[in-house]
């Protein structure tokens, strides 16, 4: 199986790559530490773009985790397949039976460090901020993250549940008020948080023009969440152009 991959791999990676398994041990392609060359993937993620599925690996390196798109890495060492878990009835030598293998049940709620709420039909979950929502399909699970446009095609629960995880830390920003809101800037980014009444307030992107999809958020009833939605869209790089364009979820980055 090959994956389509996006430009941010760098120049020299490759325009497909095959897909590996929690597990794998992989060397990273594109770092400049070298402490940061090797590590061990936790797991797959597939995004869905409109120019179709993007892969990406949470890998763990060195005390941190890493997303890398998947023409990034190349194989080390493959994982060893897990053994099969069968039933028996052995006995040690005291003839007391000894523990059965037991598979592990899938959750029933989202794991993790984000708070979940249960809408109204009861078939998803929607984070208390608003940012992220999983919904149950006959496929499986699928994840988005509303506020930057992303979602995850159907998956587990437990997948569903850690792609979010994954994506939730924004990039600090520094605010400033002024007369109509506050306002914090990146060396390549622009965000805005406009009152729009007593109570009320508004994120702005202003790498995208107003009339894009992408220019503005829903209206908050809190500063806070809309700050948070500027460093969650903060954390993210604009790949493609025009209708095609993307937000690639890459981190807080320290400037």
């Amino acid at each position: 199986m090959v994956a389509q991959t996006s430009s941010a791999g760098g120049d020299r990676a490759p325009k497909s790559a095959p897909i590996y398994r929690p597990g794998d041990s992989v060397r990273l392609l594109n770092t400049l530490d070298p402490a940061l060359s090797r590590g061990v993937i936790l797991y797959v993620i597939h995004e869905e773009h409109p120019h179709g599925v993007i892969v990406f690996y949470r890998v763990a390196a060195v005390g941190v985790v890493l997303t890398v798109p998947a023409a990034a890495v190349s194989l080390i060492v493959a994982a060893e397949p897990a053994p099969a878990h069968t039933m028996c009835e052995c006995h040690d030598d005291k003839g007391a039976p000894a523990a059965e293998a037991v598979a592990t049940a899938e959750p029933t709620e989202p794991e993790g460090t984000i708070k979940w709420a249960r809408t109204s039909g009861g078939t998803a979950w929607v984070s208390a901020d608003g940012r992220f929502q999983i919904a149950a399909e006959k496929e499986g699970f699928i994840a988005q993250d509303l506020w930057c446009g992303a979602r995850l095609k159907p998956a587990l629960l437990t997948s569903a549940s850690a792609w979010c995880e994954a994506r939730k830390e924004g990039q600090p920003l520094k605010w400033k008020e002024d007369r109509s809101g506050y306002s914090a800037n990146l060396p390549n980014a622009r965000f805005r948080v406009n009152r729009v009444g007593a109570d009320r307030f508004q994120a702005v992107d202003c790498r995208f023009s107003y009339t894009h999809r992408f220019h503005q958020s829903p209206i908050f009833d809190s500063l806070e969440t809309a700050q948070r939605w500027c460093e969650a869209r903060a954390a993210c790089q604009v790949d493609g152009e025009g209708a095609a364009v993307t937000l690639h979820y890459v981190g807080p980055i320290p400037f």
